[in-house]
């Protein structure tokens, strides 16, 4: 009875997903039957029937691709819950990396910063519960939750598991930021592709023409996509009427093909992306760039560049499914490969920690031991080298020292100098603060 009941469901799931686009007539049931067939009478535990269908349909849609997924009952609740009343979250941004689910974004002073969470911190449980692999739609509904509730995280830090417990809070997130910087350069930060802000940005607009602004800076930094309809009516007020902007491939209906409709600024421009910059992002990033509008500067995006769509069933569970791709303005793929800047900056944020003083007085030569040298080991390290830091001047920490002193424009020694510690010890403390990315686009502005 149970392997009857299981294949009928199959039939019928199967052909939910996709009568039209596969031939499953030509697919041998017999084998799957086969299967169900030997758990059933010489499996040597019972089995509970929705647990195993359910791994079933998972391996259907993770077979498709990164973004398709099937919601189990309690998956799909969690994902499509409509609750009343105040709910709140930690202040994260988060994506999915080989299963796995990662930091990319905090927020500016949410209960994640000051939990001490951390950027590229890996969560693998929710109270106690493993969300490896699972939808991250589903992933984020665990993190959120009632204002005031704490939720227990256990995450992985540098090999390390770590727990944390988050006080949830509202997080209040501004879609749409804007102010002139430096004088009469534009700046315009958009977190994320939402419903209406293409009127909080016709508003950004208006003040830059009011302010007579020389140039623009479009901030799309973890930026994490949105509404195809909305990056498309924003990106028009950026272009020549006509231009291109993208085109959505799909294979169940006729493809669409997006273009400015109104002559937009003309501004010199300039767009700043990340690698978490995604999806509607990298169609406006794209758009820019495809149609020489603006100098994209940053670190190549993520790479999502397909539309998905959800379908409840009526057993209460569901699934998501990619069903087009996006390609750009000159119809390049975007999916997997991502928009490659056409200046590569990557902005590194520097971890602030107790590192040891520097109080150096001479210069310090090859095989001295001393704090100074510990000092310095451990500002090289934050800088991205992978020193021992062990408070010994030996070649490595020369060889650091050098690669230090060569990006600088520094001279280069054969020994540690007042001069390089002095200069490595002012670039840590002024690195919190300072946007080499941002710096980058007004220097070409100006």
């Amino acid at each position: 009875m149970m392997k009857k009941r299981i294949l009928v469901f199959v039939l019928i799931a199967v052909m939910m997903v996709s009568a039209s686009s596969m031939s499953f007539a030509e697919v041998n049931y017999d084998k799957f039957e086969l299967f169900l067939n030997y758990i059933e009478k010489y499996y040597y535990q019972d089995v509970s029937e929705e647990e195993m269908m359910d791994q079933v349909y998972k391996a259907m849609f993770n077979s498709l691709d990164n973004h398709s997924d099937y919601f189990t009952k309690e998956e799909y609740s969690v994902f499509s819950e409509d609750n009343d009343g105040s709910f709140g979250g930690i202040g994260v941004s988060i994506t999915t990396e080989k299963g796995y689910v990662k930091v990319m974004q905090m927020f500016e002073g949410s209960p994640a910063i000051s939990s001490g969470m951390q950027v590229d911190d890996y969560i693998i449980k929710v109270n106690g519960e493993s969300i490896f692999e699972v939808p991250l739609d589903v992933a984020a509904s665990k993190i959120r939750g009632e204002i005031g509730t704490d939720v227990n995280l256990t995450i992985v830090r540098n090999g390390k598991e770590i727990e944390i417990t988050i006080t949830r809070d509202l997080i209040v997130i501004k879609n749409v930021e804007y102010k002139m910087i430096d004088g009469d350069i534009a700046y315009l930060k958009i977190a994320r592709f939402a419903e209406n802000i293409d009127v909080e940005v016709q508003d950004a607009i208006k003040m830059f023409i009011d302010n007579k602004a020389k140039g623009i800076i479009v901030d799309l930094r973890n930026n994490p996509g949105g509404l195809v309809s909305v990056v498309v009516k924003i990106a028009d007020l950026f272009l020549p009427q006509g231009d291109p902007i993208l085109q959505i491939d799909y294979k169940a209906y006729n493809d669409e093909f997006f273009e400015s409709k109104i002559d937009g600024l003309t501004q010199p421009m300039v767009v700043l992306v990340n690698k978490s910059s995604a999806s509607a992002s990298e169609i406006f990033a794209s758009a820019m760039q495809d149609n020489d509008r603006a100098v994209i500067i940053g670190e190549t995006t993520y790479g999502k560049g397909t539309v998905q769509t959800v379908i409840p069933l009526s057993d209460k569970t569901g699934f998501k499914m990619t069903i087009a791709e996006y390609l750009s303005a000159k119809s390049n793929k975007i999916d997997g490969i991502g928009v490659v800047p056409d200046i590569e900056l990557i902005q590194k944020n520097i971890i602030q920690t107790d590192f040891a003083p520097l109080n150096q007085k001479r210069d310090i030569y090859l095989g001295e031991v001393s704090l100074n040298v510990y000092g310095v080991q451990q500002r090289l390290n934050a800088l991205g080298e992978t020193l021992l830091a062990d408070g010994i001047f030996g070649k490595k920490t020369l060889a650091a020292i050098n690669n230090f002193e060569k990006n600088q424009s520094l001279k280069l020694n054969t020994r540690l100098t007042v001069a390089t510690a002095k200069a490595l010890d002012d670039y840590i403390n002024n690195s919190s603060e300072r946007d080499i990315v941002l710096d980058k686009a007004l220097e070409l502005l100006k």
